[in-house]
């Protein structure tokens, strides 16, 4: 059981790992407070700060960019597959049906294979960005509360 105020997860080859979650959302609020008190906070700003808030998952959003890498590659090479598998069914019309029908299947299983790893690579991809999405968010309103609990309460009236 992991003590209070700290997150236990599991890495990928099972070992537990804790972070101080606590901890790691006061530096987040400080950055924030430190911004705000100079009066940086403009567009790059909040870009900054809500990168802050989505440091820890930073290895998560680089697989995620990888799988998106990935899954583009596999993409370019659809319409090449396609445009030869259509150059092969035109050829066959021609009277050379031996060698277009190899060609054909060539290029039919060069598109299944590039349509399967763009769908496989882009599912990979949404699973590590929802992850990522999901804990920054939990993050973000962890901060926002934490926030909201630290004002004096005629500030509400």
């Amino acid at each position: 059981m992991a003590a209070s105020g700290s997150l236990q997860t599991r890495t990928a080859n099972g070992q537990e790992r804790h972070a101080d979650t606590f901890a790691a959302d006061g530096s987040i609020a400080a950055a924030f407070a430190d911004q705000i008190a100079q009066g940086k906070l403009h567009h790059s700003s909040v870009l900054r700060c809500l990168l802050l808030v989505a440091r820890p998952e930073r290895g998560l959003l680089f697989v995620a960019a990888i799988w998106l890498f990935a899954s583009s590659l596999c993409k370019l090479m659809l319409p090449n597959s396609m445009a030869q598998m259509i150059s092969a069914v035109v050829r066959s019309s021609h009277g050379r049906d031996a060698v277009s029908s190899a060609e054909f299947r060539t290029h039919l299983r060069r598109f299944i294979v590039a349509s399967s790893g763009t769908a496989i690579f882009a599912a990979l991809r949404i699973m590590c960005s929802a992850k990522a999405e999901v804990a920054t968010i939990a993050r973000l309103r962890r901060l926002l509360f934490s926030t909201l609990l630290q004002q004096d309460i005629s500030t509400f009236d």
